[in-house]
């Protein structure tokens, strides 16, 4: 018998010899008389423990159980910070990466008795939008939170009257939710601004997809992207979608809201127009608004002058108008220039990027200045697989896999458009009419790229940030602390940033400024922290199981049995340690014998126990 046959065969005897000592999850939580309680415990939804746990563990809106710990979150910015759009809490520009502080949000909590509790925790924020002079962060409990500038109401707080406009604006984030009471069930999912409006996308969170792992996840896109929408008929009947809605707010010039009108809005409002259709993106530009739906193709309104809505003419459209030129053809990214558009499409398997509007500088990649007034295909991207898609102010790039090159992980980022200040990356401030290879960066695994007005973003697969562009972006030369010209100085190929203790996961270059985020980075990943054999009173602050890593870790193919004790405040035991350390205590199976194939695990094969001062024999 090999190796790994021995390992399986031991794992699973002890599977099924832990059964009869673990304590029922049911019974424990109950606290019998014979049950020790420790504050802050797995397990246990009392005031004290909720109370204790609320910085250390995610608790979700309403929930009724602690799905993982809480990782600390970072968020950097730097740029124009002019009535403060920065989050910086100041209206000076910001030269180099500045830490945010952080911003506290409110949430509801439940208890076993269904009791109700308010508490503060510092938020978590996904994603980012900025416009001109104001910014909209939405945090990962789905809360939306603003700051900047509030002259056409971005913020949709009112001006008092007898104060000062040039006053009205804000540079400490403060929670929108008070204009979105009526949600029900829906949950804000994505933002989007233009110069001066606002946007959100409001629908009802897939609970089954949550539970789902991330590689089954992405598994399935990759299938639905190979799908294609079939063209919807003209008499189709329409129903009002109950969950699924896009708010606008601000100021309503050329009808960038979608309300029939220019009429500027203090408050969210619902764009009655895509009510019968389920949006799944915004992408907004300077003033026009791209929402792409799940079966009914790309709508546009807002400013039309350059062809921007890709409808066929130069008009502006004051609700929103379908493009159909994608009839037939599945969109699967959308995004928006100044004055101009673009698509990402997959039709049996065939990418495709089409872009419309303004022709300036060459924005649109097909090697002339014209503008289009309807989607045309980049013809210079042909055999080209294109992962990624953004629109800066007058500047696309893309990240894709090199043509004629097989599946191997290897992706370069490509740009176009007017490159005076650099944006481009090509060494050079010189317009590009066709999509051409950022060198610099054409080793690093890019799995992210953003557009600013002047400037470009790009992450790596590794965590690290690239920037390059307008001068403001964080790398202005001289001393630090010297006061500079912020239009003087533009990097013209891509920079590595430094940003310290931090593992980036997100980050988005707007209008002259660049935001950011992520977990704050450990100096070993596999560092655990041991469980104290002090009893249960001492809580471990990881949810790794408290094992030495001497020993050889079982690769993914391995046999994976693990649970979560609740008396040890762990979140994942492997079956070793369970059986010899953990029988009496609250386990709960996490990952079973059927789904033990998944990841890999992260526990040593046979190694000594932290908790006991004993070596296990998985023989026995």
């Amino acid at each position: 018998m090999d190796e790994f046959s021995r390992q399986v065969r031991a794992r699973i005897r002890l599977h099924y010899a832990i059964k009869d000592a673990r304590l029922p999850a049911e019974t424990y939580c109950g606290l019998s008389d014979e049950t020790v309680h420790s504050v802050g415990q797995s397990g246990c939804y009392c005031r004290d423990c909720l109370i204790f746990r609320k910085h250390e563990w995610r608790i979700g809106d309403m929930n009724s159980a602690v799905v993982g710990p809480r990782d600390e979150c970072l968020m950097y910015c730097w740029g124009d910070g002019e009535r403060g759009p920065l989050c910086s809490r100041d209206t000076a520009p910001v030269i180099g990466p500045l830490l945010v502080p952080p911003i506290l949000e409110t949430i509801t909590i439940q208890d076993s008795s269904k009791r109700r509790w308010k508490i503060e925790r510092d938020a978590k924020f996904t994603a980012v939008a900025s416009g001109k002079y104001h910014t909209l962060l939405l945090a990962e409990s789905r809360q939306l939170f603003a700051c900047g500038d509030n002259s056409y109401w971005n913020l949709s707080t009112p001006l008092d009257p007898g104060s000062d406009p040039s006053d009205n604006f804000t540079t400490t984030p403060t929670s929108m939710m008070d204009n979105f009471r009526g949600l029900g069930q829906s949950r804000i999912m994505a933002i989007a601004c233009t110069d001066y409006a606002c946007f959100a996308l409001v629908d009802k969170p897939d609970d089954d997809e949550d539970q789902k792992d991330a590689g089954f996840r992405q598994r399935r896109n990759d299938m639905e992207l190979k799908v294609t929408r079939k063209r919807p008929k003209e008499n189709e009947p329409k129903e009002v979608n109950e969950f699924n809605h896009v708010y606008s707010w601000g100021r309503g010039d050329r009808g960038v809201l979608g309300h029939g009108s220019t009429e500027s809005q203090l408050v969210p409002r619902i764009i009655d127009a895509l009510n019968y259709y389920k949006v799944t993106q915004l992408a907004a530009g300077r003033q026009h608004v791209l929402a792409l739906t799940e079966s009914h193709g790309v709508f546009a309104f807002g400013n039309g002058s350059h062809g921007q809505l890709g409808v066929g003419t130069t008009s502006d459209a004051l609700v929103p108008m379908r493009i159909d030129t994608f009839d037939g053809i599945h969109v699967t990214h959308v995004a928006a220039g100044d004055e101009f558009s673009a698509a990402l499409t997959d039709t049996t398997g065939s990418r495709q990027v089409f872009m419309w509007g303004c022709g300036q500088h060459g924005k649109l990649g097909n090697g002339n200045t014209d503008d289009k007034l309807k989607p045309t295909r980049v013809l210079a991207l042909r055999g080209t697989k294109v992962l990624r898609l953004a629109c800066g102010g007058a500047h696309t790039l893309v990240v894709a896999e090199p043509a004629g090159v097989k599946a191997t992980g290897k992706t370069v980022v490509m740009s176009w458009g007017h490159g005076l200040y650099g944006q481009l990356g090509h060494r050079d401030n010189w317009d590009a009419r066709t999509p051409k290879v950022i060198d610099e960066i054409a080793s690093e695994r890019i799995v992210f790229v953003s557009g600013g007005a002047r400037h470009s973003l790009a992450l790596s697969e590794s965590g690290a940030v690239w920037a390059w562009g307008h001068g403001i972006h964080g790398h202005q030369p001289g001393a630090a602390g010297q006061n500079k010209d912020l239009t003087s100085s533009a990097l013209l190929f891509p920079r590595k940033v430094h940003l310290p203790d931090v593992h980036v996961i997100g980050g988005v270059a707007g209008r002259g400024r660049t935001f950011v985020w992520g977990d704050r980075a450990t100096k070993n990943p596999r560092e655990q922290h041991k469980v104290s054999t002090a009893g249960t009173d001492s809580l471990s602050d990881d949810s790794l199981c408290s094992m030495s890593s001497a020993s050889t870790v079982l690769s993914s193919n391995s046999l994976r049995v693990l649970y979560s004790c609740g008396t040890c405040h762990l979140g994942t035991v492997c079956v070793v340690c369970a059986s010899r350390c953990h029988g009496g205590h609250c386990l709960t199976l996490r990952w079973t014998l059927e789904n033990c194939l998944s990841r890999e695990c992260q526990c040593p094969s046979t190694t000594k126990c932290v908790a006991m001062g004993n070596e296990i024999d998985v023989n026995d």
